[in-house]
């Protein structure tokens, strides 16, 4: 059975006060991103950083072509 503590990262009371705001900041980020540069474009798979502490992207590389 996996273990149901839920203190780092479930929403217990070690839960970041502050995941929701850099959630939505990343999303405006990469939306403005997009918006700025349209031809972007997704060349390889991203490397996934898997950590005890952190999960995430190590690393997304892309190709843009300007306008």
């Amino acid at each position: 059975n996996p273990n149901p503590h839920l203190g780092f990262g479930g929403g217990g009371p070690h839960f970041c006060l502050g995941a929701s705001l850099a959630r939505m900041e990343i999303n405006l980020m990469f939306n403005a991103i997009a918006d700025a540069m349209p031809n972007i474009k997704k060349v390889a798979e991203p490397r996934r950083l898997r950590h005890a502490w952190i999960n995430g992207i190590k690393e997304l590389k892309v190709d843009y072509t300007g306008k």
